[in-house]
C-alpha cells in the first residue's frame, strides 16, 4: 500500500506549535558614503566626516539586485551589519 503524503501546511488554529523561521532584528545600521565600485557588486564604503579614514567593503543586498537599483560614487547608503558575521556589510538602502 502506498502511503499518502502528509500536507505540510498546518492551520494555526488547530496546532499552535507551528514552526516559524527565526528572524533576528538585532542588526547594526549606519549611513555611509560609497567611495569606489568594485567588481561583482562590491563597493568601498567610508564613514562621513569624523571617521573619514575608515573604509570597508560592502555588498549589494538581494532586494536591490532584483530591482536593478544602481549605485555610483558618493551616493549615501544605509548599510547593515549582522551580529553573527561582523565582516560582511550589506547595502540595504540608497538615499536620494
Amino acid at each position: 500500500m502506498a502511503k499518502k503524503k502528509q500536507n505540510r501546511k498546518v492551520d494555526s488554529q488547530r496546532n499552535k506549535e507551528v514552526r516559524t523561521p527565526i528572524i533576528s532584528s538585532d542588526k547594526i545600521e549606519a549611513e555611509w558614503t560609497i567611495v569606489r565600485a568594485l567588481p561583482n557588486l562590491v563597493f568601498d564604503i567610508q564613514l562621513p566626516e569624523d571617521f573619514w579614514w575608515v573604509i570597508i567593503k560592502g555588498y549589494l543586498s538581494w532586494k536591490m539586485r532584483i530591482h536593478f537599483i544602481k549605485l555610483i560614487e558618493w551616493d549615501k547608503v544605509i548599510v547593515e551589519l549582522s551580529q553573527y558575521d561582523l565582516t560582511k556589510w550589506r547595502i540595504v538602502f540608497r538615499k536620494q
